[in-house]
């Protein structure tokens, strides 16, 4: 059976290049938000792994009767001795044990201040006075996480 002016209907190129504009435009709202919302749960993971070493550092401190940890590779050595150390992974770079005692100095009676050239996502623990901060780098390096505009930071005090 033959058919006869059967006639085939395509796309022109005007209804393709309205197509694609239509959707390049629907990209580009949306990336921004992505990356965006991306970042925060980056940061998010980072919060999540200062809370564990923050729980690190009062295991330690039941095991050592009050006494905390003078630094991180302290309380590394002695939580995975006791089997509570969980590896902490950077959300930016992907390391594992991102653990640091990276600090501008402190001086006395000043508690803690903002860790400079802090490598981002990297968790760090300092102990003065068995009174002890931690901190944290959010997606640009130097640059402490804030909280509602101010540094956020985990401590004993």
């Amino acid at each position: 059976m033959i058919i006869k002016n059967k006639k085939l209907r395509a796309f022109t190129l005007v209804e393709l290049m309205i197509v694609i504009v239509i959707i390049s435009v629907l990209l580009m709202i949306t990336f921004p938000n992505f990356k965006a919302s991306q970042d925060r749960a980056k940061e998010a993971t980072v919060k999540s792994n200062m809370y564990m070493f923050h729980q690190c550092a009062e295991m330690y401190s039941v095991d050592w009767g009050g006494i905390y940890a003078l630094n991180s590779q302290m309380l590394k050595d002695e939580a995975m001795l006791n089997k509570y150390w969980k590896p902490f992974q950077n959300p930016f770079t992907s390391k594992v044990d991102i653990a640091t005692t990276t600090f501008v100095s402190i001086a006395e009676g000043s508690g803690f201040i903002d860790p400079i050239d802090f490598p981002a996502g990297n968790v760090s623990y300092k102990n003065v006075q068995n009174v002890y901060g931690i901190y944290a780098a959010g997606k640009e390096n130097g640059k402490a996480i804030l909280d509602k505009g101010r540094i956020f930071h985990l401590t004993n005090q």
